[in-house]
């Protein structure tokens, strides 16, 4: 809860920053910015996510607005080595902090199992099912992963994708942001980047990351709860009852 509070709240001064080059604004996001890593390293993608608003927002790519994250990554990144540093002082076990799958999993199996990590959360937060504090990793069948955990979500994914694409056509700009914004904050947690832990899933990580999906869905539903048809008013808000 914390590392969210910060995480938004960070965002919000920074838009405020763009808004008013009140650099009152700017530090301010960098300290809530600083406290959100210090509550959970998964904040480390925040400037990229920076670099997502400016795009959405159409501020210019130059010197100037890249010089303006450095101070953010500099932060994130000296924070950020902190649990690696921890991961080297301590043996590796089963029931340690510094336990990595990479000294038990190939290098294919780790990007499978990263690829399954992007997919697992939104098939989730669509369907709420089997949820737990955390989700181990997988046991090996004969040194290969099971089917599913990489293939089944990947197809619904991107099944869902095309649907919204296709069937109701929302904006592609609307689409990308939802779905960066996604996959830059999840990705400090599907150990695509080993930081030592024997937690592979867990449903907590996704607090932050579904707003990207939220956003996508809430362009559906707004644009619908404005129809003039009234059948079509119903669907959209109860779609709206759904995603609460």
């Amino acid at each position: 809860l914390l590392f969210g509070f910060f995480f938004i709240a960070g965002l919000l001064w920074y838009l405020r920053f763009t808004e008013t080059k009140n650099k009152s604004n700017y530090i301010f996001s960098l300290l809530l910015f600083t406290a959100s890593m210090l509550s959970k390293p998964m904040a480390a993608s925040f400037p990229l996510v920076l670099f997502l608003f400016d795009k959405y927002f159409n501020r210019s790519l130059n010197g100037k607005t890249v010089m303006e994250k450095i101070p953010f990554a500099v932060v994130g990144i000296l924070i950020f080595i902190v649990p690696v540093l921890h991961k080297e002082a301590m043996p590796a076990t089963s029931d340690s902090f510094s336990y990595s799958f990479t000294e038990n999993y190939s290098y294919v199996n780790r990007i499978l199992l990263s690829i399954n990590a992007f997919c697992f959360y939104p098939v989730r937060f669509l369907v709420p099912y089997g949820l737990t504090a955390y989700h181990g990793f997988p046991v090996l069948q004969n040194g290969l992963l099971p089917v599913q955990y990489f293939i089944l979500p990947a197809l619904l994914v991107i099944a869902l994708l095309s649907f919204f694409l296709f069937r109701f056509k929302i904006t592609w700009k609307r689409v990308s942001f939802g779905l960066l914004f996604y996959l830059l904050t999840i990705a400090p947690v599907v150990h695509l980047i080993p930081y030592g832990t024997n937690i592979y899933l867990a449903e907590r990580y996704a607090y932050i990351p579904m707003l990207g999906f939220v956003f996508i869905f809430s362009g559906y539903i707004l644009k619908y709860m404005q129809a003039p048809a009234s059948r079509t008013r119903i669907i959209a808000f109860a779609a709206t009852a759904i995603v609460i």
